[in-house]
């Protein structure tokens, strides 16, 4: 029983855009499924408008920002497709109903997911780590880089864990023999993805040896040596510019298009081991005797047409487990309230907090993409529930008692602190070290009891220029459920 898999379909058909963004699922009763093991499957691939399959082109997965039109560079976690989402039971009614979950998730993560963790996620996302020479392939496309087979786009699954979307996402026993039938509901941020060329090439890898040999030049060596043959930027069906210096009175070449037709990886010859050997489709010039082509170099081709992202359908999967005894749920959830603080440097305000509410995380949407919490003109903040200081000065931002709250806030989550870095590692990952570049991540943390009533809290947060724009507060809840 615990090896069967289920796969279920939206009620919504594809291909979803950004019109057609919501997916409905209903999860049958009379099973017991563990949820850590499950996730919602949506199936990608990329098409070209005004260019047919040949060429082919690597692909970039851009989030956009709110303008919807400029293009951010953020490499997120998955879970940034979901903007809001709800899980409901036939018998028990709305379980959970989270809004903006992809900003409350993303916050988390900076802190419970270590720099090597999310690079170690990167292979079921959109777009890749890459790696130590710098080379980024897509998984969109089943890429040849040896031999003279063909380069293809391919279709890619992406998976969102429901341990992303949902608190009770991490139950290993979830029981609809006695929660009745279930529901998932999502709502998409699919306009905020788009597919565009990328067109990155080091300069290093795009240097070649000379040649002066005559006849037509439909081969070329690179200088750089490759140790493995998975650090090569070369795969068949890829359009590249060449330019070189004519020597002997040969012409300069500049910017000639040709498309790699086969590659070969020299491994015995000591001489050029290492390097890589690419066959053209064309000829990039013609020599005669005593002339050659020296500074041998090239770029990618921008390609005329444009790259569309699809998203052909959605499906949940689910991991049916044996069932175990249980008399009820204990779980937790996250209710939202988003607020805008009017760019108010000494900004103050009351805020009603259920009488089951254990933690609150605040973040700071930033101006760009509204998904990371980010402002740099906040300085201090201080907080006061039903009229008692929970601190006993201010909490300066990025400073240790700051730190202090972060840790224990999470502990009282249950969830685990990998990192207090504190900067934004969501852009590409080839020029950013740890604690060396992005943007410092913001947020305010704090837990606080169970009480027989709603409880106020009283947010007081200094800051410069700006000050405080737009501000959202997740509230974690305890709830109980008894079969």
């Amino acid at each position: 029983m615990a090896d069967k898999i289920i796969k279920i379909n939206s009620l919504q058909g594809g291909p979803f855009t950004s019109s057609n963004n919501r997916w409905d699922y209903r999860i049958p009763s009379g099973a017991t499924y563990d949820l850590s093991k499950s996730y919602i499957q949506l199936n990608t691939n990329v098409t070209y408008d005004g260019v047919g399959a040949y060429p082919v082109h690597n692909p970039k997965i851009q989030y956009l920002q709110n303008d919807l039109a400029t293009e951010s560079n953020l490499t997120p976690d998955n879970i940034a497709l979901v903007k809001n989402c709800h899980l409901t039971s036939r018998k028990y009614g709305q379980l959970e109903n989270i809004r903006r979950v992809d900003q409350l998730k993303m916050a988390l993560h900076a802190y419970t997911k270590s720099r090597e963790e999310r690079q170690g996620d990167l292979f079921k996302g959109l777009n890749q780590d890459p790696g130590r020479m710098n080379v980024k392939l897509s998984p969109l496309v089943e890429y040849v880089g040896e031999g003279n087979g063909s380069s293809k786009a391919v279709e890619f699954p992406i998976r969102v864990p429901l341990s992303d979307m949902f608190n009770l996402g991490a139950v290993r026993t979830f029981d609809t023999n006695a929660l009745g039938e279930c529901r998932i509901h999502v709502e998409a941020n699919l306009e905020r993805f788009k597919a565009v060329q990328d067109t990155t090439l080091e300069a290093e890898y795009a240097l070649f040896g000379d040649v002066d040999l005559e006849g037509d030049v439909t081969q070329v060596e690179t200088l750089q040596r490759f140790d493995r043959l998975e650090d090569s930027p070369y795969y068949t069906g890829m359009s590249l510019d060449f330019s070189a210096t004519g020597n002997g009175g040969a012409s300069d070449l500049t910017d000639v298009t040709a498309v790699v037709q086969s590659i070969a990886y020299v491994r015995t010859d000591n001489t050029n081991a290492g390097r890589i050997v690419l066959t053209l489709d064309r000829s990039i010039g013609t020599l005669t005797s005593g002339q050659s082509y020296i500074n041998i170099n090239c770029e990618i081709t921008p390609m005329t047409g444009v790259m569309n992202l699809q998203f052909n359908y959605a499906e949940l999967v689910l991991q049916e487990t044996d069932p175990a005894q249980t008399d009820g749920l204990s779980y937790t959830t996250f209710s939202t309230e988003e607020d805008d603080g009017l760019e108010q440097t000494n900004f103050s305000k009351m805020y009603t907090l259920e009488s089951n509410a254990v933690n609150l995380l605040t973040v700071f949407p930033d101006d760009n993409t509204g998904l990371l919490s980010v402002n740099d003109n906040v300085s201090d903040y201080r907080l006061r529930l039903d009229n008692e200081d929970l601190e006993n000065r201010n909490v300066d931002f990025h400073q240790p008692l700051y730190y202090d709250k972060i840790v224990s806030t999470l502990l009282n989550m249950n969830k685990p602190t990998h990192r207090l870095v504190e900067k934004n590692h969501y852009n590409d990952f080839s020029d950013q070290r740890e604690g060396t570049a992005g943007q410092d991540l913001t947020t305010i943390m704090t837990h606080c009891p169970l009480t027989p009533n709603p409880k106020l809290l009283q947010v007081n947060i200094n800051g410069t220029g700006t000050g405080v724009k737009k501000i959202t507060l997740f509230k974690e809840v305890v709830r109980q459920i008894s079969f």
